[in-house]
């Protein structure tokens, strides 16, 4: 059922979005304002909540998911962010310095929220916990020493 919540919400918001879009290509008075520049805004917005939760909420075992849950974020933020530079009413002088620092601004917090959510261990760490693990030095010293019985044996 969570992974359902997690499709349905940003679909919703989309789709919400949309149709407010819709009523306002129609003309009515109150949301003439809505251009599509919004529904980008919502779309990027709601996916990149959306992920950003699933991240968060994802087993700690599953360490690859829940890093590309986190990147899926840093995107949709871009996104996100260079919407809402566009659907601000303010006029802004040199809006490709704007749009470069929303980015690198999305990209920072992405990176803050991977690392402080991972709550992961790395991939080969757990081997070495497991009770009787030996290391490659004692694992060639087992081999030297069953390959000289054999030989032994056979002589």
């Amino acid at each position: 059922m969570k992974e359902k919540i997690f499709k349905i919400y940003p679909l919703s918001i989309t789709l919400v979005a949309l149709i407010l879009w819709f009523i306002g290509l129609l003309g009515v008075e109150g949301l003439k304002f809505f251009t599509f520049l919004y529904v980008a805004l919502f779309f990027f917005g709601a996916y990149a909540s959306s992920f950003l939760l699933r991240g968060i909420f994802l087993n700690n075992e599953d360490a690859i998911l829940k890093r590309t849950m986190f990147i899926l974020t840093g995107g949709f933020l871009v996104g996100f962010l260079i919407s809402l530079v566009f659907v601000l009413p303010i006029e802004i002088e040199n809006t490709l310095k704007v749009v470069v620092a929303a980015i690198l601004v999305a990209v920072g917090v992405a990176a803050i929220i991977s690392l402080l959510f991972r709550g992961s261990k790395k991939w080969d760490q757990g081997d070495n916990e497991k009770p009787g693990y030996k290391n490659y030095r004692e694992r060639l010293a087992e081999e030297e020493k069953t390959k000289t019985v054999e030989n032994n044996e056979n002589e």
